[in-house]
């Protein structure tokens, strides 16, 4: 159960019931990803947010002919290119897998969902 996968991750953070994590499944998709495959290529614009089930991911800066990690995300946490997420703006990062991957998805139209939650009370908002 995805869900349970996200709760468990998230437990020592935000200690949310089961229900909330149900909620957050049903607006992603499932999706995999062969090793070296590009998410998100350089000079594009990031439209999703992922969770990783399954492998790695790197985040890439093209540095002359070549390309450069700048960040590695693993199994059980957020991955994207954030700068371009927040701004919506294209960015030179290139996003990739370092091997086979399963991720979570958030789908097109509920994307705008992962800028208002509530944590125990506690009103989060980002402007995506």
């Amino acid at each position: 159960m995805i869900a349970q996968i996200l709760k468990e991750a998230f437990d020592k953070y935000f200690d949310l019931p089961i229900e909330t994590w149900i909620g957050f499944e049903k607006d992603c998709v499932t999706i995999n990803f062969d090793k070296e495959e590009i998410i998100k290529h350089e000079d594009t614009t990031e439209k999703y947010f992922y969770f990783i089930l399954k492998g790695s991911a790197g985040i890439f800066l093209r540095r002359k002919n070549n390309l450069v990690c700048l960040d590695i995300a693993f199994e059980n946490n957020f991955f994207c290119d954030y700068m371009s997420l927040l701004t919506r703006k294209s960015s030179p990062l290139q996003t990739m897998t370092i091997e086979k991957s399963e991720m979570l998805k958030m789908t097109n139209e509920n994307s705008k969902l992962l800028g208002h939650f509530t944590f125990k009370s506690v009103i989060f908002h980002f402007d995506f």
